[in-house]
């Protein structure tokens, strides 16, 4: 169900989305893909299935992580150029954005 949603509601609206977001989706899909794989190591999962939902999460995974570049690259060209931008991408990382204006 979780792979479904990802696909209909979380992938379409990745531009949306702020850094924490983007980064607690990589840690969800990082633990199903951990998953799948004791599951499959305790012998609970037959290997075919197991191997095809893994490739599954990891384009997913990739998706997200091409995202999270892309963001970054704009945003901390934004936030070079004009030291008084506010980026709404990069709520909670204060330090990191304080650190990077230096």
């Amino acid at each position: 169900m979780r792979y479904f949603q990802y696909q209909s509601e979380e992938l379409p609206n990745l531009n949306n989305k702020t850094r924490k977001e983007l980064l607690q989706c990589k840690i969800e899909i990082e633990q199903f893909i951990q998953q799948i794989e004791t599951e499959e190591n305790k012998g609970l999962a037959i290997k075919t299935g197991s191997l095809q939902r893994i490739n599954n999460w990891n384009n997913i995974l990739i998706q997200i992580e091409d995202k999270m570049s892309a963001k970054d690259y704009q945003e901390l060209l934004l936030i070079y150029n004009d030291p008084n931008y506010q980026s709404k991408y990069y709520e909670g990382f204060e330090k990191f954005i304080s650190n990077t204006k230096k």
